[in-house]
């Protein structure tokens, strides 16, 4: 926790926070106090960006242990078959090479509990990996996997409570677009702050549809391919209901006047539901992801504007 003091900030005033006692605090008089619950600082405003469902979803639902051990969401949510997670796994490990120069601070902002292990390669060449969740659930079993190589704060990614410029490198992963659309922005504006001069950002995120997966699943009908199920809602599978996610299209995203260039990447070209639906398991399976995840390779940027999953990478001068 003393480590990143010097890093963090008020998120009311702005200020600087120092330690007192069990909490943190700003002003000569303290005048504002956030809690340590677990020696995890919250460092919340008044309000926060997310709905109140999302946040219980994922405290007393999402972040919980199933009878694998992988949390509830990955079992309810991931299209977990072994031909089907490789080609996941691949797709989280290939980002990895954004992060080889390292530094002292990566940013995992909405880090959740790293479900995947794949995750774990991102903060090789880093001195700590400062996870930022709403979620203390999920905080505290991020902490099992990084232990000293971590820092954990609970906080709200529209008002993120770290000096301007203190972070070589920020991964959010399928976190902006659970975040009201009102505030996506604003939370994207965030990222950009905290990143040093020098730095890269990597924002995987969800289109609300994919002109390459609708594609795919007429070429998938017509060879008659099948998986095992087809997708079905959360709620009928037996998941809390929360507030849906609120995915932007591709034309939001450039017509805003942002203070920073980007490029585009593709995290995966078809999601959970799309797999469930048209990918067999075997070797046909596995030779029609194979032959995806080659293609969102080759062309990685027409593959992040067009699929269903974009990866937008941010450079900071």
């Amino acid at each position: 926790m003393t480590s990143i003091i010097d890093i963090l900030r008020c998120p009311v005033t702005t200020g600087n926070l120092h330690l007192d006692g069990a909490s943190l605090v700003s002003g000569a008089n303290g005048e504002n106090s956030y809690p340590l619950v677990d020696g995890i600082p919250v460092l919340l405003p008044e309000k926060v960006s997310t709905s109140s469902s999302i946040i219980e979803y994922y405290d007393n639902f999402g972040w919980e242990a199933a009878s694998d051990g992988k949390s509830k969401e990955s079992v309810h949510a991931l299209d977990k078959r072994e031909t089907s997670y490789r080609y996941t796994r691949r797709c989280i490990s290939r980002l990895a090479k954004y992060f080889s120069n390292g530094g002292d601070y990566l940013l995992d902002l909405g880090s959740g509990a790293i479900p995947h292990e794949e995750l774990l390669s991102y903060h090789t060449n880093f001195k700590k990996r400062v996870c930022v969740d709403l979620s203390i659930t999920a905080l505290k079993q991020a902490r099992e996997k990084l232990d000293d190589r971590g820092e954990y704060v609970v906080a709200d990614a529209t008002n993120l409570p770290f000096k301007d410029g203190v972070f070589d490198a920020v991964t959010c992963n399928h976190v902006l677009y659970q975040i009201p659309a009102k505030f996506q922005r604003a939370a994207t504006l965030e990222i950009w702050r905290v990143l040093k001069p020098g730095g890269i950002a990597i924002v995987v995120y969800r289109w609300p549809s994919s002109a390459i997966q609708a594609r795919l699943g007429r070429l998938a009908q017509e060879l008659r391919l099948k998986g095992p199920e087809a997708a079905m809602p959360l709620v009928s599978a037996g998941v809390p209901s929360r507030d849906s996610d609120e995915p932007q299209p591709r034309e939001w995203f450039e017509k805003q006047e942002w203070p920073f260039k980007y490029t585009y990447d593709c995290f995966r070209l078809v999601d959970n539901e799309f797999m469930k639906k048209y990918v067999p398991d075997g070797w046909i399976g596995q030779l029609f992801l194979t032959l995806l995840f080659s293609g969102q390779c080759v062309m990685s940027e027409a593959s992040g504007r067009w699929g269903a999953f974009p990866v937008f990478v941010l450079r900071k001068p």
